[in-house]
Formats: C-alpha cells, sequence, structure tokens
C-alpha cells in the first residue's frame, strides 16, 4: 500500500465511516498475489479519488492507520494532499469505491465517479480471485462488499460498449490542466454534471486553456460518447471562454441598446 507504517491503532482523527478498508484471506495465499490485489485495489481508490475531487493529479494520499492481527485487513484513510479538499469530498472518496463494487456485483451499469479506468482497474482487481486467495472484501463503516468475478465481467461490458463519435460542441466548468504525457483537461459538462477528460493537441495554446480555468467554456471538438448519450471524452479542436454572470449585460444595459 502507501510507504507508511500502520500505527497499530487507529488515528484517533478519523471517524470508523472515513475508513476504506480491504480485508484478504489468510493462510497459504502467495505473497505476490496478495501484493497484485493491493496494488489494483490503490490504484482503483486512486482513480475514482481523482474523480471525485475532479482532478487529473491525486487529491488525497491513501494510508494505512491500521492493519488487523487476525487477518489481513488493512484500515485505508485519504490524506489530503489538495489543502481545498472539504470533508464532505473526503467522506465521499471513502464511500464511492465500496459502493461502486456493489453496484457492479449487479449488474453492467456505471456507477458514479468510475471512470474507464477505474473499470478496467475493477477487472484486473477480480481477476486476482483464484482459488488460492478466493475472497477479496471491501467495506466503509458496516456496509461491507464481497467482490465477484461477475464484477469484472460487467465493468468489461460496459467498456465494450460502441463509442458514437461526432463532432458537436459542450459546455461546463473547465478545471484542472496537465500537459505531463497527454495534454488534458477536465470539464463539468453543464447539463448532467458529469466529468469529461479532454484532449487538446498544439493547434490549441496552453494560455488559451489556462485562461478558462475554473470558468464556463464552450468546447468544439470530436465527442465520444455511449449509445446511451453518455459523453466518454473530447478531443478538442476549439475553446471559448464564456462571459460569467459579472460580465453578463444587466437590464438597463440592454434597454439602453434597444434604445439607441
Amino acid at each position: 500500500m502507501e510507504p507508511r507504517e500502520p500505527t497499530g491503532q487507529p488515528d484517533a482523527t478519523v471517524s470508523p465511516d472515513d475508513v476504506v478498508h480491504l480485508t484478504l484471506p489468510v493462510g497459504n495465499v502467495p505473497l505476490a498475489q496478495m501484493i497484485r490485489t493491493q496494488q489494483a485495489f490503490l490504484e482503483l481508490l486512486r482513480e475514482v479519488s481523482r474523480a471525485v475531487a475532479g482532478t487529473v493529479d491525486d487529491p488525497v494520499q491513501w494510508v494505512v492507520t491500521k492493519v488487523s492481527e487476525s487477518s489481513a485487513d488493512y484500515a485505508l484513510a485519504p490524506l489530503p494532499i489538495l489543502k481545498t479538499l472539504a470533508p464532505a469530498t473526503l467522506h465521499e472518496m471513502v464511500g464511492a469505491v465500496p459502493a461502486g463494487l456493489r453496484e457492479l456485483n449487479q449488474g453492467a451499469v456505471r456507477p458514479r465517479y468510475f471512470t474507464d479506468r477505474a473499470l478496467e482497474l475493477t477487472t484486473t482487481l477480480t481477476q486476482t480471485i483464484t482459488r488460492e486467495l478466493p475472497d477479496v472484501r471491501t467495506r466503509n463503516g458496516a456496509a461491507e462488499v464481497g467482490l465477484t468475478r461477475q464484477a469484472g465481467t460487467h465493468a468489461q461490458t460496459i467498456l465494450d460498449t460502441p463509442f458514437v463519435t461526432d463532432m458537436g460542441t459542450i459546455e461546463g466548468k473547465l478545471e484542472t490542466v496537465t500537459v505531463h504525457g497527454k495534454r488534458q483537461f477536465v470539464i463539468f459538462d453543464d447539463l448532467t454534471g458529469a466529468r469529461i477528460e479532454c484532449q487538446f493537441g498544439h493547434r490549441i495554446a496552453l494560455d488559451q486553456i489556462t485562461a478558462g480555468m475554473e470558468r464556463r467554456i464552450a468546447l468544439t471538438g470530436e465527442i465520444r460518447s455511449r449509445e446511451t448519450g453518455e459523453i466518454v471524452s473530447v478531443i478538442a479542436t476549439d475553446i471559448e471562454v464564456l462571459p460569467g454572470d459579472d460580465e453578463l449585460p444587466s437590464s438597463d444595459d440592454v434597454l439602453g441598446i434597444l434604445a439607441g
């Protein structure tokens, strides 16, 4: 897990409802397999946390607050990297993965905050379930979920749904920008509130993107959607920063224009 020694006792400042557990069976389980399961679970936590916070970079570091002496039960809490994270956001991060895995156990419906990458990691996690490691469980508070192979099948079914690609324009609030590896940023769709990852090439200058930070923008480009209408990603070709409420003309201004 994360490079922090377990304390042996829960952190006194951490509520049981703000800790997520990963529980693995003990006895004759190959160490390499346990490590693969731990790594896949941690990567899933990180990916979903980024979706909850609406960031490209990690908003928190997941730390081990306790390891049970009687079983391989790891208690993990999110330690904020971004100091602006609200307690409610941290609480949502802790509950998102158990809730999402429970939904995927039941059917091929994308859980909230589960990006394509999170679905891929879910499939990877379920593939660690074998005869030697037959049981993978997670919980937040009292809500425990036993992961099944079916969850991975359902995640893959969602990923295999064909894309519909079309040129168009969407509007939303622009968030975190990154130029490490892929040049991309995130917007939150005005209509659905969904988090949408957007890639941009060198035809769009970086200062055009940064000028729209935390503002509403109109984004034109190649929109990739599921057949359900859910927008997955956008390859941007043009960006327009929209005026804020304080920049729109007042009713007096409009009357003056009409009178003139």
